[in-house]
């Protein structure tokens, strides 16, 4: 085992744990300046990066293919808690969280995990995604969970899954023309589902795509957003010194919009540098992927990078107003315990796909 665990901690991809160590103080310090007296953060913020690291360094020592190994056991939990999570009192209008008292869950952060190790398993065990109708399989394992997290209602969350499920499937050789068809299916059956969407669910794309009609209600977060990022310059304001973070004129700041608070306190050269953070994180993921010599490991690797790049992606198009107004939060950086620890599991799941990229499976590792 002592051998084992020099060869761990050799292949390690250290570069990735400093980009994200780097990416996690980010998020301490914008989340402490985007706090008020009267809802503080900071320290339940630092508390979940602690246990997120926790959950990392556990994840990142144990053997992924354990995790692939009971992963439709893990997405039957996660939908089971899904279904579940539609029973309790909605908070926002939405049924998205288990109050335990102490803090919430929110089961379909853990559900984007979930899925990624799903289709890593069908994936590297069966090739009848080469097919159209072989598609049908790996399509009902992603629609199952969108659909009971718009249920709740989610948009934004559930907008994460298919990104995941594309790219996972194309890697593993699925034909180009059978994905398009699907997403031209897929895109005329979301337009159709505007028309069956809640009131303000509606009135948020309408006030994307005419925000002045819209500028004192549903587009107010999505002005405001533009404003704190446009006034912050080059340099930024400096921290603690935003005047729309400040006043409170942007509304969810320590987690939906925490990217205009970071624009406008450390202006275009802190933004362009978090996000050159991000794109060496995901890079380095892919060259673990690359790397990798089983199948479900490679999958497992596209998939972690894929679901945080998606994330990063929808949270920093909608604080630029280039997407509707959603809410999901900005990966690693936002406040929130479900979404750190979920973060920090996938990250560890990266990482133990390059550490354990020549180990098989063993009772060893399962007794890790």
């Amino acid at each position: 085992m002592g051998e084992r665990s020099h060869d761990f901690y050799r292949r390690v991809d250290w570069f990735l744990v400093a980009c994200l160590l780097v990416v996690l103080a980010f998020g301490v310090v914008f989340v402490a300046s985007a706090s008020t007296p009267e809802r503080p953060r900071l320290g339940r913020h630092v508390l979940w990066i602690i246990i997120g690291l926790a959950a990392l360094v556990i994840t990142a020592r144990m053997n992924y293919a354990v995790f692939v190994n009971y992963a439709y056991t893990i997405y039957v939990v996660c939908i089971i808690a899904l279904v579940a999570v539609l029973f309790t009192r909605p908070v926002n209008y939405a049924r998205s969280w288990f109050d335990l008292g102490l803090f919430k869950v929110q089961p379909s952060e853990f559900a984007k995990l979930g899925l990624v190790l799903c289709l890593a398993k069908y994936l590297s065990e069966s090739e009848s995604y080469r097919s159209l109708k072989g598609l049908a399989i790996p399509l009902g394992l992603t629609l199952l969970p969108a659909a009971l997290i718009l249920r709740q209602p989610d948009l934004g969350t559930a907008m994460v899954f298919f990104p995941v499920c594309f790219a996972m499937l194309y890697a593993a050789g699925a034909r180009l023309k059978h994905l398009g068809l699907t997403a031209v299916m897929g895109l005329a059956g979301a337009m159709g589902m505007f028309l069956i969407m809640h009131d303000y669910q509606k009135r948020r794309i309408l006030a994307w795509l005419n925000p002045e009609h819209y500028e004192a209600g549903e587009a107010f977060q999505l002005l405001q957003s533009l404003v704190a990022l446009g006034s912050g310059g080059v340099l930024g304001k400096g921290i603690g010194r935003g005047t729309q973070n400040k006043l409170g004129l942007v509304p969810v700041k320590e987690s939906d919009f925490i990217f205009s608070v970071i624009g406008e306190e450390a202006g275009f050269i802190g933004a362009a540098t978090l996000l050159a953070l991000f794109a060496l994180i995901f890079v380095a993921g892919f060259g673990i992927a690359q790397r990798a010599r089983e199948p479900s490991g490679r999958m497992v690797a596209l998939g972690v990078v894929v679901l945080i790049a998606t994330q990063a992606f929808i949270n920093v198009g909608v604080a630029e107003a280039l997407l509707p107004t959603t809410g999901v939060t900005l990966p690693l950086v936002s406040y929130g315990g479900s979404s750190m620890l979920t973060c920090c599991i996938a990250v560890g799941l990266l990482l133990s796909v390059g550490g354990h990229r020549q180990w098989v499976i063993s009772q060893d590792d399962f007794e890790e």
